[in-house]
């Protein structure tokens, strides 16, 4: 089929003039067929020769049918979606057929590859050698569409035959450091590398690119210095480097306002950047800010019922809860709901992990019946949804099962906690399946508006609080189920499932090998000194506490204490959580009434510049201060 559409685009030399179902989403059993109309030259007919001018053209209509079902058969669904995206990316809008040409060219590359045995590397290879079949322009093409199939070992070979390319067509060296070709291809090697996961090459080179773009342009107020300048937060933030990538947005979004206006769509979209950053450093107020911001310019510039400003609200809401301000979260995620609603149905991926974000913000309100009715509903939608990845949909079912499974847990009845490890183990093993198979997604990068909430956010502030008949313990190890990537649910349920056996069957041998599983995947993942590794450590002492191994939880608060000062921002809430678990340790079980005093009184003030006097961790304290003092 591609040779026969590459045959009949070679005879073409005209103008696309309107295409069809360019911005239909596929049918759930395939893809709609993209109509290209095409205007041609072609001679004048004999009649028409005393009746034109000479100067006059004559053009006919023709119209290309692209059967995207047709590449349904030869590869997996997932690539299916990109290669419908891929093609949509070119056609939407006035086109060149020879462009056209170029894309059908590509695809016939990798088709007649794969005919012969040879595997996208070989492939790659082949195409990139000098004096090879594709032109520039098809190399970029090329590029394009591996980094859209994940084949980034190849796209990497076909990146660095660019910036060859490139680079050989300066006359003088010199000229290369201030050419913004040279520039644009040394950042697109810098992308590939992101994409592999060398972090720290890839910002290195997103450096270099962004020299030689400064150089190009008379000022920094360029767009294309903007471009590059938000790959090098980018890159900050994926290398962990939180406070770095957090100011190199705040000076793109500065420097785009000056350059663009107030009101432009990209500062909304690098505000976001800035408040995922400062989410990870724990400055939550700062974070709600750039959200409303940002809120604001999309409903301006892109209108109330856009995709891009239900994804903001989302990114509120969970901020919100991050606050402790609940009902107003809900109300977010709930706006978001309506409008995934209307555009995609209730039974879309999107509109469900909205109504899953609901059911927390219920859940944190205390209204626990109403959030299970809501997860309930969730999964019995999930029974019939369509997604468009494969992967995605299980994955958001897996998390949600779990979180209903922490709703069951906090009723009363035997029959309800029982259940609840039941649908926590399905969880778990669904889970565990899927990071099996692979299709588990990296942590994601800023402005990828899917899953905004970074891993360490899936733990700590604002989430239910356990208590105990003698004391109460604040628990780090449930987070807000939302958007935290398969490898993160899965810890996050193995920690749900524990606090069943150490809260509710009192088992409490299971809920410690279960806490030194996901302890051990931490550890792995992220390293010792880390603030997800010190959740795991607070609920291990919080288990032996419950045990009255006093004793044995001191040394785990104190070390998960150290960590969180050690790798947070002063004032950090989850500092303030380890300060009032270790105080109430120390006042009331191992009568170090001073210190445990000291520790608490700090913990208050870091609830209190965090959340504000009513947030529900700082009425607590104010109580639990206000009673030793009147013991004293």
């Amino acid at each position: 089929t591609l040779s026969k559409i590459s045959e009949g685009v070679r005879l073409l030399n005209g103008t696309v003039i309107r295409v069809k179902n360019r911005l239909f989403t596929p049918n759930p059993t395939g893809y709609r067929d993209i109509l290209v109309n095409v205007q041609l030259p072609v001679p004048k007919p004999a009649e028409a020769s005393g009746a034109m001018g000479a100067d006059e053209s004559y053009y006919i209509v023709a119209e290309i049918q692209i059967e995207l079902q047709e590449f349904r058969a030869v590869s997996e669904a997932r690539r299916m979606d990109l290669i419908y995206a891929y093609f949509r990316s070119f056609l939407e809008g006035r086109s060149n057929v020879r462009l056209l040409y170029s894309h059908l060219r590509v695809l016939e590359f990798l088709h007649h590859c794969r005919m012969e045995g040879k595997n996208l590397n070989e492939t790659a290879t082949e195409l990139t050698q000098k004096g090879g079949p594709a032109s520039y322009e098809e190399l970029e093409l090329l590029l394009s569409l591996l980094c859209q199939l994940k084949a980034y070992e190849s796209a990497l070979v076909v990146a660095v035959r660019l910036l060859s390319i490139t680079v050989a067509e300066i006359r003088h060296s010199s000229e290369a450091k201030k050419s913004p070709a040279v520039a644009l291809a040394v950042s697109r090697i810098s992308d590939v590398l992101v994409e592999m996961g060398e972090v720290d090459a890839a910002l290195e080179k997103k450096g270099e690119a962004l020299d030689i773009m400064k150089n190009a342009c008379d000022t920094g107020l360029h767009e294309d210095v903007l471009k590059i300048l938000n790959g090098v937060g980018v890159c900050m933030a994926l290398g962990r480097r939180h406070r770095q990538a957090l100011g190199t947005f705040k000076r793109e979004a500065e420097d785009r306002r000056n350059l663009l206006g107030p009101l432009d769509a990209s500062v909304a979209a690098v505000l976001c950047q800035s408040a995922q950053m400062c989410l990870e450093l724990r400055r939550y107020r700062e974070a709600l800010n750039d959200y409303h911001e940002a809120l604001e310019i999309r409903r301006e510039s892109l209108g109330t019922e856009s995709l891009v400003t239900a994804e903001t609200l989302n990114d509120m809401g969970l901020t919100l809860s991050l606050l402790g301000r609940f009902h107003e979260a809900f109300m977010r995620h709930e706006e978001a709901a309506r409008i995934f609603d209307a555009e995609f149905g209730v039974r879309h991926a999107s509109s469900i992990c909205a109504r899953t974000a609901m059911a927390r913000a219920l859940q944190n309100q205390g209204q626990v019946a109403e959030a299970l009715r809501e997860c309930e509903a969730v999964l019995e939608l999930g029974k019939t949804t369509e997604s468009t990845d494969p992967a995605e949909l299980p994955e958001l079912l897996a998390i949600t099962k779990g979180h209903s499974a922490e709703l069951l847990a906090m009723h009363e009845q035997q029959e309800q906690k029982e259940l609840a490890k039941t649908r926590y183990e399905e969880a778990i093993s669904e889970l565990r399946s899927i990071c099996a198979s692979g299709k588990t997604e990296p942590p994601p990068s800023p402005g990828k508006s899917k899953d905004n909430a970074p891993d360490s956010l899936a733990s700590g502030f604002g989430l239910r609080l356990y208590t105990t008949e003698s004391r109460g313990i604040l628990s780090t190890g449930l987070g807000l189920g939302y958007g935290v990537g398969s490898e993160a649910a899965l810890m996050e349920n193995l920690d749900g499932l524990a606090s069943v056996y150490q809260y509710d069957l009192e088992m409490y041998e299971a809920a410690m090998a279960l806490h030194q599983e996901v302890c051990d995947l931490r550890k792995r993942k992220f390293g010792a000194q880390h603030p997800d590794v010190a959740q795991t450590l607070t609920n291990m002492a919080n288990l032996y506490q419950l045990m009255e191994q006093e004793s044995d939880a001191l040394p785990l608060y104190r070390e998960a204490l150290a960590i969180y000062e050690a790798t947070l921002e002063p004032g950090d809430p989850l500092q303030g959580i380890t300060s009032y678990n270790l105080a109430i340790l120390l006042h009331d079980s191992l009568d170090q009434p001073e210190e445990g005093r000291q520790l608490a009184e700090k913990a208050y003030e870091i609830f209190l510049k965090a959340g504000g006097a009513e947030h529900p961790y700082s009425e607590m304290l104010r109580e639990t201060l206000s009673a030793w003092e009147e013991s004293a």
